[in-house]
């Protein structure tokens, strides 16, 4: 079909042409081409970003709070009682007389003390709600 690069060139003169004309002038730059832009980037920031720092500053004060006696869970799902604490390390009695150390940062939380105080009211307002219905079995 092509026998040499010249036929070739010949062949794709128009495409080679464009290409030597150079790209089209640029629009004219205006100080709202930046406004998606500086959207897009505060949604990041109070979608992702600030949330994350929100939760790294709890998890910061529960680590620092952390006291003898807290019952706590491991990031690795084990439960346990503080016993000892250093800088970087945490002492946690699992059973009688079973031990274990582990770092600060391995301390998950504390074992939903929070959310069984939700649990009970939910449970109070399922009592309500059953207390205005009437029983079928009264019928």
């Amino acid at each position: 079909m092509f026998s040499s690069i010249a036929s070739l060139s010949v062949h794709f003169a128009p495409f080679f042409a464009f290409l030597q004309e150079g790209a089209p002038a640029a629009a004219k730059e205006s100080p709202f081409n930046f406004l998606p832009l500086l959207l897009i980037g505060g949604l990041a920031w109070f979608l992702l970003i600030a949330p994350e720092r929100k939760m790294r500053k709890e998890r910061t004060a529960m680590l620092s709070a952390l006291k003898k006696n807290d019952p706590v869970v491991t990031t690795g799902g084990m439960f346990g009682v503080i016993t000892r604490l250093d800088d970087d390390s945490v002492t946690l009695r699992i059973d009688k007389d079973v031990h274990v150390r582990v770092q600060r940062s391995a301390v998950a939380g504390l074992p939903n003390q929070e959310k069984a105080g939700d649990d009970k009211e939910k449970e109070k307002g399922k009592d309500k709600d059953s207390k205005d219905q009437p029983d079928s079995e009264s019928k």
